[in-house]
């Protein structure tokens, strides 16, 4: 699968037809429903299972409900390709953020075409061993984020940007620690072109100076910080690759 050019298309839509953008649920929709597309027209959608298919525990699960996730178990267990390859909102096992401990959940995962490892149904909350990853893509959506705030230095600006609300730097992290096997993507959307990133509509030439400073500062930060991760910037009127990835 050409995860790049995929993603070339989402950024062309972006551009193309943004009012069917308004927030980063519907890019992680787009996003799931193009690979689905792409998978099903090769026949290759949905994956089996080597082992077994899911294995749960009931810690916090009355006694009364435990036929519930061993119906599930059995049903899936008597299909052939009892799971789609493209998911979206995926819980890593054993993988937690370091901020705060709330497991992660990746925007979107394509699984191997065949899962090695089983699921693990923790009182109704699905967990997979990224073993089983193809690819993980993670979405960013900087949302009418117009100006940087004109107090801060560049490194206070490139800090925040890596921070706060945007979390760049833990998505990084993130893919960082997926198995070396899983093609991993961060992509950047900005309906304000918060990088200042391609062309720049802003007709005040001192401002453009100054913010384009930051966002060359940012995006060097993402060359040097990203590894192996492919790294896409979307905005209004252009697109382009951070990374240089072969």
């Amino acid at each position: 699968m050409d995860y790049q050019r995929v993603l070339d298309e989402i950024a062309e839509a972006f551009i193309e037809r943004p009012l069917d953008f308004l927030l980063e649920q519907d890019l992680q929709t787009r996003v799931a429903e193009i690979l689905r597309h792409e998978l099903r027209n090769r026949d290759y959608l949905y994956a089996d299972f080597a082992d077994a298919s899911l294995t749960y525990s009931s810690n916090n699960m009355a006694n009364y409900k435990l036929p519930y996730p061993q119906e599930i178990q059995q049903t899936a267990e008597g299909i052939e390709n009892p799971i789609s390859r493209v998911h979206t909102e995926v819980a890593v096992q054993d993988h937690l953020t370091a901020a705060d401990g709330w497991r992660e959940q990746i925007d979107v995962v394509v699984f191997r075409n065949q899962l090695e490892n089983a699921i693990e149904w923790n009182d109704g909350s699905n967990r997979f061993d990224p073993e089983d990853f193809e690819a993980a893509i993670e979405l960013k959506y900087i949302k009418n984020k117009n100006y940087f705030p004109t107090h801060s230095g560049v490194d206070d600006l490139v800090e925040s940007l890596k921070t706060d609300s945007n979390s760049i730097e833990s998505d990084l992290e993130e893919l960082a620690a997926l198995p070396d096997h899983t093609e991993t993507f961060l992509v950047i959307f900005s309906n304000y072109n918060y990088l200042y990133q391609g062309p720049v509509l802003d007709t005040s030439e001192t401002r453009k100076k100054k913010y384009t400073r930051v966002g060359d500062a940012m995006c060097d930060w993402l060359r040097a910080n990203a590894g192996d991760t492919h790294v896409l910037y979307a905005q209004p009127l252009h697109s382009e690759w951070i990374t240089d990835h072969d």
